[in-house]
């Protein structure tokens, strides 16, 4: 005679969510109260660009790529403990602050079809506005995260051309 399953003693399916599902998940999380003029900006312009890729797909590869780049920027973003902090405060979120400009200055750089972005592009970014001690801890921190992402020495200029 076989054996009938209550349900409670059915199997368990794993929960299955779409990437769509999970962008959106992320996108629509809010913007912590007191978080700083720095967090917000790095927040909005992340963002704007999921938001401008989201609406192209099916995306290509590199497209894809600059997607998958943002939605970690902003992950690591939404991860930094002291929203309130400034990016150049020495503290354990200085590396995750550095990887967020990081990527959303070279996804900014390669928005345009064909083009490249280089260390040095990223650097003088990350000067901008900054005391000289403050660029140079970022400084020691993007070449770590540069490497990381672009798989590249920092002589290298990076691009997603084919």
């Amino acid at each position: 005679m076989a054996e009938v399953l209550s349900p409670s003693m059915w199997p368990v399916q794993a929960r299955t969510t779409t990437r769509k599902q999970k962008q959106n998940s992320l996108l629509s999380t809010p913007v912590p109260s007191c978080a700083s003029t720095e967090w917000k900006f790095e927040y909005y312009k992340i963002t704007w660009m999921l938001r401008e890729l989201i609406a192209l797909e099916p995306l290509n590869g590199p497209q894809k790529w600059k997607q998958d780049l943002l939605i970690e920027a902003l992950r690591l973003l939404y991860s930094i403990e002291n929203s309130t902090d400034l990016p150049v405060v020495k503290r354990e979120d200085h590396v995750k602050w550095t990887d967020v400009m990081v990527r959303r200055i070279i996804a900014e750089s390669l928005w345009e079809e064909d083009s490249t972005v280089s260390f040095y592009d990223c650097c003088e970014h990350l000067r901008t506005g900054r005391s000289k001690a403050g660029a140079a801890r970022l400084f020691q921190q993007a070449r770590t995260s540069w490497t990381a992402i672009t798989q590249t020495d920092i002589g290298t200029e990076f691009s997603l051309a084919a």
